[in-house]
């Protein structure tokens, strides 16, 4: 999907709620993986002397400050995928 599309099936303000609901409950594949290195974090430490962090499981161990711009581009051609691509503009005539 393309900018261009993905404009046309959503609209600034839903993409802006999205944002808030991803500020107060995070998904997503960093997410995923950190839930992922939760667990094993919790069972190393229920076998182990030494005390794990979450972080000692992350592939990547620190998330980037600056999202990439294509990841986040992705983000939203998913989010238009889960929510049927709603579009609440005004059509225009013509």
């Amino acid at each position: 999907m393309t900018v261009r599309e993905l404009l046309e099936r959503i609209d600034s303000a839903e993409l802006t709620e999205w944002q808030a609901f991803f500020k107060i409950s995070p998904f997503g594949a960093f997410v995923d993986d950190y839930r992922s290195a939760l667990l094993c974090a919790i069972i190393a430490n229920s076998n182990s002397k030494k005390k794990f962090k979450p972080e000692d499981f992350m592939l990547t161990p620190k998330r980037t400050a600056r999202p990439d711009p294509m990841a986040q581009l992705a983000w939203a051609e998913n989010l238009v995928r889960m929510t049927g691509g709603t579009d609440t503009r005004q059509k225009k005539h013509g």
